[in-house]
């Protein structure tokens, strides 16, 4: 087993500068050998908590996009303060699976949440690594890979709902019932 001692707190701290209060968290599997191996709680930075079942798809589409973009934030971030790629990439893989946990936690709209959990079920540190050197990608490259695509989503799905994740209306307001 590698140990990145430095780099591993420093990628930590990062995220952790990140953080602002109210910040949603999500409970994941998390990969053998990953940190908090079997399952932990991850916080998504730029996401305020929302009560389960109280966005309608756009408004946790919203939710996801500002996720998105927190992610890229600490991407760069991390980058620049000279973070290896494997534990970049290894962060914000986590950070992507909690994202998408919890953006179907607060939909309203319980048929299409269940359905992505069948149909778009968060990958396995495995599955993702196979697929990307199924590509042909190794070492440095395929963290690299994995690091940038955590926060990139598709864009069919922004088309569809009207929105521009350049150019996202604010967040939604706070719900205490579910929308309609």
């Amino acid at each position: 087993m590698k140990t990145f001692g430095r780099a591993a707190v420093a990628a930590v701290l990062t995220t952790l500068a990140l953080l602002v209060p109210g910040t949603a968290v999500a409970e994941v599997p998390t990969a053998p050998g990953a940190p908090n191996a079997g399952s932990a709680t991850v916080e998504i930075p730029g996401v305020p908590f929302y009560l389960p079942c109280t966005l309608d798809s756009r408004d946790a589409r919203i939710v996801y996009l500002y996720g998105e973009r927190e992610i890229a934030r600490a991407n760069d971030t991390q980058k620049a303060i000279g973070v290896p790629a494997e534990v970049r990439s290894r962060v914000l893989f986590e950070m992507r699976n909690a994202l998408r946990t919890y953006t179907r936690v607060v939909m309203s709209d319980r048929v299409t949440a269940l359905g992505l959990e069948i149909t778009d079920p968060n990958m396995t540190w495995e599955q993702i690594t196979d697929r990307y050197r199924a590509r042909g990608l190794d070492g440095t490259a395929l963290h690299e890979a994995i690091a940038e695509s955590a926060s990139k989503s598709r864009k069919g799905i922004d088309e569809h709902l009207g929105l521009d994740p350049g150019n996202l209306p604010p967040l939604p307001a706070m719900r205490l019932a579910p929308a309609a």
